[in-house]
């Protein structure tokens, strides 16, 4: 059983773990501390199927070693002034700042156990600034590149009297890429905010929230962009996306 001394952390701080080891055999017990990213990428097999890649990429790692039998132990190490955020993607793609206890058993697989570390990251936000664009002569904008849950968020539209279009729809969207050995996937979500049929005007977003902030990591990284889509009858659609920083 892992106990920690808090249930809150931030960047730079000492970590204490009061741990209770299983009565198993084996021939060490390996106490780590780790922060990294689990990422997914799938390939197509000779077959025709689907072959699934999975890469555990450590951005931070402590280590402790007990001999078997020990009944427990007492551990502290200092977070990483860098810890990263933990979110999830979806069950294969992951952040994570943990404790994990190793059973090195002699036969037969290996115990594992772990423990979250519930960090608070600074929640220093960029001073916003207005966004706008142009495409085709359709005209988008909002007044804050800066996102984040339950935001009220103005934004803009203006579009050539002679176009004929039936709605345009405003979306917040996720674009990104998973990597694993090599093998890259795309990530993308979209949350439709509005649908609107005037040629001109403005309107009031909330912001919803996505769960997943920004991130740049090694093998994975998260993008935000707002999309207007303007439904154009018998064509191609137009799509103008304004980027944006997401703070989750």
């Amino acid at each position: 059983m892992i106990r920690l001394k808090r249930n809150d952390y931030l960047p730079g701080e000492v970590v204490s773990a009061e741990i209770t080891f299983d009565d198993i055999k084996a021939r060490r017990i390996i106490v780590s501390f780790e922060m990294g990213e689990q990422t997914h990428s799938t390939s197509s097999d000779s077959d025709g199927g689907t072959d699934h890649h999975y890469e555990t990429k450590m951005l931070a790692y402590e280590e402790f070693v007990f001999e078997p039998r020990t009944p427990g132990c007492g551990i502290t190490f200092k977070l990483p002034e860098s810890c990263i955020p933990i979110f999830q993607y979806d069950d294969r793609i992951y952040t994570f700042n943990r404790v994990h206890v190793k059973y090195d058993v002699p036969f037969g697989r290996d115990k594992h156990e772990y423990q979250t570390i519930p960090v608070s990251l600074p929640f220093n936000l960029p001073p916003a600034q207005r966004i706008e664009e142009s495409k085709k002569g359709f005209f988008v904008g909002a007044d804050s590149h800066v996102l984040y849950p339950r935001l009220e968020l103005p934004v803009r539209w203006k579009l050539p009297d002679n176009v004929k279009f039936r709605e345009i729809r405003i979306y917040l969207i996720l674009r990104g890429k998973s990597k694993a050995w090599s093998i890259t996937d795309d990530l993308y979500k979209e949350v439709q905010l509005a649908s609107v049929n005037e040629y001109e005007g403005q309107v009031m977003l909330r912001v919803p929230d996505m769960g997943i902030p920004q991130y740049n990591g090694v093998n994975l990284q998260i993008q935000y962009y707002l999309k207007f889509t303007v439904d154009i009858p018998m064509m191609f659609d137009t799509n103008i996306e304004l980027p944006v920083l997401y703070y989750a």
